[in-house]
């Protein structure tokens, strides 16, 4: 397996796999944490707005009737 130079002479199969799937294990745990942020932080986002949700309708509705 040549990749169009000679910096892999000397580095054998086993060591470039071990590199690159540290290297991807490490992409996919960054990708993952960055992907369960983002979930946490709009769930969370949706739960403040199903908390602050309840008291709106009410008002809105008593608003509309007596207009």
């Amino acid at each position: 397996m040549n990749l169009g130079g000679n910096w892999l002479e000397g580095v054998s199969m086993g060591e470039l796999s071990l590199v690159a799937l540290v290297g991807l294990s490490a992409i996919f745990v960054f990708l993952g944490e960055m992907a369960l942020g983002m979930c946490a932080s709009v769930n969370q986002r949706s739960f403040e707005h199903q908390v602050d949700a309840p008291a709106m309708p009410p008002y809105n509705t008593y608003r509309i009737m007596y207009m």
